[in-house]
């Protein structure tokens, strides 16, 4: 923030100076992009072939939704301040690494998937 009322702004007040940055658009733009990634992340557990891979994309889609409500909820006032990232968008290298990680299992889960789909034809 401009005025610097709220301390660690780059880390977990990111959605917090977000805000003031970009208004209400750009909030609703990425809680959006959010809501689009778990949609398509239970999209992608649907389509896995086994029960094992299932559940890695069903928990990898927890890891990231749970973070996401903490610190929204964190940063609008409704929960406690936690060192909890925004995934993605806060400066936190451990937590992006973790994260990259998910996805990249994720990716792994679809692309067997897609590659059983195509065995089929």
């Amino acid at each position: 923030t401009k005025l610097q009322f709220i301390p660690e702004q780059h880390t977990d007040f990111i959605f917090s100076a977000l805000g003031e940055e970009t208004g209400f658009i750009g909030c609703i733009v990425v809680l959006v992009a959010y809501l689009v990634l778990a949609w398509r992340l239970l999209q992608i557990a649907g389509q896995a072939r086994s029960d094992f891979e299932s559940l890695v994309v069903i928990g990898v889609l927890a890891m990231v939704m749970f973070q996401v409500v903490i610190n929204i909820n964190m940063t609008i006032g409704l929960g406690p301040v936690t060192g909890i990232p925004l995934p993605w968008l806060s400066y936190g290298r451990f937590a992006l690494l973790v994260n990259f990680i998910g996805i990249g299992l994720v990716a792994s889960v679809e692309r067997e998937a897609w590659r059983a789909r195509m065995r089929l034809k």
